[in-house]
């Protein structure tokens, strides 16, 4: 037979027992409000971060704002496109004939037989 859990478990039991014999209110209390203000005081700074963030955020987006207003200023008028359109879709092959058979990868592929007997 191990002791070493059983030991462990009555050492733990014995600590426990100390601290509440020796628990001082005030003392814990202190403890308490330390966690508060620390936490306040993070909280406030991770505010301060993300305040920073969005400000930075937003100008970034006006740069870009004005950097796409300068290039449309630049290049004419908005709406205009220097791209001309084909005026017909290309022509296709003269050999090309779906219902032939040849060429392309498909092929005949039987259907899923559906044998009965679930299970």
């Amino acid at each position: 037979m191990k002791l070493g859990p059983a030991v462990k478990g009555w050492w733990a039991k014995r600590k426990q027992r100390e601290e509440e014999l020796n628990f001082d209110p005030v003392k814990a209390e202190q403890h308490e409000d330390g966690l508060l203000r620390a936490r306040e005081r993070m909280q406030r700074l991770q505010d301060e971060r993300a305040a920073e963030h969005q400000q930075k955020a937003e100008e970034r987006s006006a740069e870009e704002r004005d950097e796409k207003i300068n290039q449309w200023e630049t290049f004419g008028v908005v709406g205009k496109s220097k791209k001309t359109k084909p005026s017909a879709p290309p022509p296709s092959r003269r050999d090309y004939f779906p219902m032939s058979g040849h060429g392309g990868g498909g092929g005949y592929r039987p259907a899923r037989r559906n044998v009965g007997g679930g299970g």
